[in-house]
């Protein structure tokens, strides 16, 4: 506690600074002055700020990984360890159960009015996600030669999918715990479990293919997990300790009712993606050449997660308080919240897509030269991510809004215009893939926008005058 005391001084210092040195340009300057004269407003710069800083270096080593990655597999390799990938993430998406986003919520709005509950609702997510990280394991394990005949095209695939199956139970523990540690606001913590987590990940990931290939590669992802998983265990319990929360099991499953209210609607919002991604992809690798081209849409969709970089980050300082402000019934609060975050987004994403762009043909020959032809797919994708980076907030929307199964039934939509489009396009490879995504989300953030300029509409004509943060 004294640390954080420390670092809070600190932060509050620099924003001092900006707000009053004459140096600084006159626009920062009066953004640093609202900050430090709103408490709601420092919370989330705090917020922001170590998210940012985590998220940006969990991602620039994450690059750094995946660039010797695919030069040492190259296209053909890189497209199967992407396909392995990305079955190993749609299986963490439903054995999360939306343990994340449910831990998040809880802790956020609990962990000062009710500790006794909240330390139910973090055993709850341990004890679930850990089962079902299990059952998720042993199903994968058992099914991983079908799997790897029947849709990847690809039957010496099923023992890197069954050695893939192994961090799924890390994988799925971590998710829940990272999800507690927002919903405590510990983003200064998270940042430094982004830090390690990385640069042990990275020589982890460079000696497996160095010395062992493809498998070395899936093994080298199976213990970074085991490794984020230790590090976020002990940053959770060290929170729970800080707000007086005595965690155990006791209780538990008095809290059930919450997988049913909130867990099993969180996970269908956000359930959709990573099966819908996974699914086009197993079109694209059934496809004559597919492999290769498979490596090219994984290369391409590093970079989309580096454009999201900002968005995640940004989300996970935005979602506590935006809960806690719809929570309190502040809509003035939730909209100033809401805004700043999508203004924020644009303003920072947009230049960096531009810049790829233009650079879009040494970045993918950095891969390697057979990546070099294929820098018209990663334009495709960047623009994609600059799209889903700036209306990403209003995601935050639903959940704080209580509208989950709207935004499941429009994430349905995505997901159907998105596998359309693919099996029309799937003929010209991973740009056809990448342009059906593109297709999609711009319909599905037509939509979403709809949703979020009536809601806060309503919300801006039932506020009381003279609520604020």
């Amino acid at each position: 506690m004294k640390d954080a005391v420390v670092h809070g001084e600190i932060e509050r210092q620099l924003i001092r600074t900006l707000s009053t040195h004459a140096a600084v340009p006159a626009f920062v300057r009066r953004m640093a002055a609202r900050i430090e004269s709103s408490p709601l407003a420092y919370r989330l710069a705090h917020g922001v700020f170590w998210s940012f800083a985590g998220t940006a270096l969990a991602r620039t080593l994450a690059l750094a990984a995946s660039v010797v990655t695919a030069r040492l597999l190259g296209k053909q390799g890189y497209g199967e360890f992407g396909v392995v990938n990305s079955t190993l993430l749609t299986l963490q998406t439903f054995a999360s159960l939306g343990l994340g986003a449910t831990a998040t919520k809880y802790v956020a709005e609990l962990r000062a009015k009710d500790p006794e509950r909240a330390a139910r609702i973090l055993a709850l997510s341990a004890i679930v996600s850990a089962a079902s990280g299990l059952l998720g394991m042993a199903l994968l394990w058992a099914f991983s030669d079908s799997i790897a005949l029947h849709m990847l095209n690809a039957p010496p695939l099923a023992g890197l999918l069954r050695i893939a199956a192994v961090g799924l139970v890390f994988t799925t523990l971590n998710g829940a715990q990272v999800g507690a540690l927002a919903g405590f606001e510990a983003f200064r913590k998270l940042t430094w479990l982004n830090m390690w987590s990385g640069l042990l990940g990275v020589p982890l990931a460079v000696a497996g293919v160095w010395f062992w290939g493809l498998q070395g590669a899936v093994w080298a992802t199976v213990a970074t997990g085991a490794v984020q998983w230790s590090l976020s265990h002990f940053a959770v319990r060290d929170e729970a300790r800080a707000y007086g929360i005595a965690l155990g099991t006791a209780g538990w499953w008095q809290e059930q009712r919450v997988l049913w209210s909130f867990s099993l609607p969180a996970l269908a919002q956000g359930i959709m993606v990573a099966p819908v991604n996974w699914a086009a992809a197993a079109i694209l690798v059934n496809q004559p050449r597919g492999y290769p081209e498979m490596g090219v849409l994984s290369v391409a969709n590093q970079w989309f997660g580096a454009v999201m970089f900002l968005p995640v980050a940004l989300g996970g300082a935005v979602l506590p308080v935006l809960l806690e402000r719809v929570g309190q019934g502040d809509s003035r609060g939730a909209r100033m919240v809401l805004g700043a975050a999508v203004a924020m987004n644009t303003a920072v994403v947009v230049p960096i897509v531009a810049a790829a762009s233009l650079a879009s043909p040494w970045i993918m020959e950095m891969y390697g030269k057979e990546f070099g032809a294929a820098w018209r797919t990663l334009v495709v994708v960047l623009i994609t991510a600059g799209l889903v980076a700036a209306t990403t907030p209003v995601g935050n929307l639903f959940a704080a809004a209580e509208r989950l199964w709207l935004a499941v039934l429009m994430n349905s939509g995505w997901a159907i215009l998105f596998l359309g489009a693919t099996f029309f396009l799937v003929k010209w490879g991973a740009l056809g893939v990448a342009t059906a995504r593109l297709i999609a989300y711009v319909i599905h953030v037509g939509w979403t926008l709809w949703f979020a300029l009536s809601f806060l509409r309503a919300g801006k004509q039932s506020s009381p005058k003279g609520s604020g943060a």
